[in-house]
């Protein structure tokens, strides 16, 4: 079934009954949220300074919303999925799982707020970053965003499901900023570090950076929430969501090059600011010595002249085509993958994941 969902689509998809459940949920989850920001703000309140109160507001209302919400969704779905007997029909657990899947994407908002700052990035979901607006002080505010994660799952989570997800979430982001740092680190700036891009950098960078905390964690959170902590079943997750990862990061890497700006809602960065995508990977292994030497000596510059002679050689090795094929195959090997692991993980949890992942990129 995942080869016909995941072929070569137009640009309109059919909406499928779980795509329709997952627009429920994503209402759902959208209903809570400024009840969510009032709880924060409450608890910021013991800090005594009301000025600050307020800004913590406004930072969470411009951040948080707007982004594709992949994570909460797999989260809140997992904690439905994973419910003890009688549990999904609960109002107040319901309300629980809402609470931490907006945790878990207040991590995300975190790591854009930064990332952004790091990538001088002016837009992001359509309208100005964060750090455009008010400066450096942008830098506080990730910090601010992040101690937001923790206190909202500590307020919605037994005291042992806390424990557990706090570790899980430290972990998280430390091994995120570690893969972070990797990327900009691994950056080719006119022309230095182009020659160690390869398949081996890219993996190593998706593993951390897109893998573990957009597929892993919001399993691993919700299972940890429901009690759910056998090593097997979590090494398991963390397999799968290390794949899902990479298909997702390499959708990432067309759309910088390939997707409609206005739709995106943020600017093309990767081949200005040298980052090693699965595209430039790819164009590399396949380009003659000539294009090859273009490459390099295009890739990795400010300049919108050198940006489009690399889309030209892009386009020359039909990387488009390319991408779309190995795409395909990549989810053929995860529906293999599930298939795998189905008797210690619910498939439901990952062809939900997998719908999401198909309305990712509209092409």
């Amino acid at each position: 079934m995942l080869r016909t969902l995941c072929r070569r689509r137009s640009s309109t998809l059919a909406k499928t009954p779980l795509r329709l459940q997952q627009e429920q949920d994503e209402r759902d989850l959208q209903a809570v949220l400024p009840k969510v920001i009032d709880e924060i703000k409450e608890v910021s309140k013991t800090c005594n300074i009301p000025s600050e109160t307020e800004w913590l507001g406004k930072l969470l209302a411009y951040t948080v919303p707007g982004g594709k919400m992949v994570r909460p969704k797999a989260t809140f779905n997992a904690m439905r999925l994973l419910a003890p007997p009688g549990k999904a029909q609960d109002e107040e657990y319901m309300y629980h799982a809402k609470c931490l899947a907006w945790s878990i994407e207040m991590m995300q908002a975190l790591f854009l707020t930064m990332d952004d700052i790091a990538d001088r990035a002016p837009m992001r979901r359509k309208r100005a970053c964060w750090h455009t607006l008010v400066g450096p002080a942008a830098v506080f505010d990730g910090l601010l965003l992040e101690h937001c994660v923790y206190q909202l799952a500590q307020r919605h989570l037994t005291k042992h499901a806390y424990e557990r997800v706090l570790d899980l979430l430290h972990r998280t982001i430390f091994q995120m900023v570690f893969g972070e740092n990797k990327d900009l680190h691994s950056e080719s700036v006119e022309g230095e570090g182009f020659d160690e891009f390869s398949i081996e950098r890219f993996r190593a960078l998706t593993r951390f950076k897109t893998g573990q905390y957009t597929y892993y964690t919001p399993t691993a959170a919700a299972m940890l929430a429901c009690g759910i902590e056998d090593p097997a079943t979590h090494k398991a997750a963390l397999n799968i969501g290390f794949d899902l990862g990479y298909v997702y990061q390499v959708q990432d890497d067309y759309l910088d090059v390939y997707g409609v700006i206005e739709d995106m809602g943020k600017q093309r960065t990767d081949i200005k600011n040298g980052k090693c995508t699965w595209l430039i990977v790819e164009a590399k292994r396949r380009a003659s010595p000539e294009q090859l030497k273009a490459l390099k000596k295009n890739y990795g510059f400010n300049d919108d002249a050198k940006v489009a002679k690399v889309v030209k050689i892009f386009n020359e090795l039909n990387m488009r085509e390319v991408c779309l094929e190995h795409e395909e195959k990549v989810f053929q090997y995860i529906e293999g993958k599930i298939d795998k692991y189905s008797k210690v993980l619910p498939p439901d949890l990952y062809t939900y994941v997998l719908e999401s992942i198909k309305y990712h990129v509209n092409r």
